[in-house]
């Protein structure tokens, strides 16, 4: 939101921008500012586009000797658990 009468405004349009179609830029009343605030804000507009992508997650893929081998493992416990159990007469 911007609130104030005037303000300077620079807007950027890239010619072949699939990201955005126009950047608007509010410059700040000073001195400093009037120096190269075209060429800042293009570079600015320019380092969006070109910024890295975000990674999406992947879920992990598990081979098949991973699975066989969780599988004997959970099989291994619970006959483990009922065998034991099966020893102090819970069953």
């Amino acid at each position: 939101m911007v609130k104030g009468i005037s303000r300077r405004v620079v807007v950027v349009r890239p010619p072949d921008s699939k990201v955005f179609e126009q950047a608007f830029f509010i410059v700040r009343e000073s001195p400093e500012a009037s120096r190269d605030v075209l060429r800042e804000a293009c570079a600015v507009a320019e380092g969006y586009l070109r910024a890295p992508k975000v990674r999406r997650y992947t879920r992990k893929r598990y081979t098949r000797v991973q699975l066989v081998l969780a599988a004997m493992g959970g099989g291994g416990t619970v006959g483990a658990i009922w065998a034991a159990a099966a020893m102090f007469g819970v069953f």
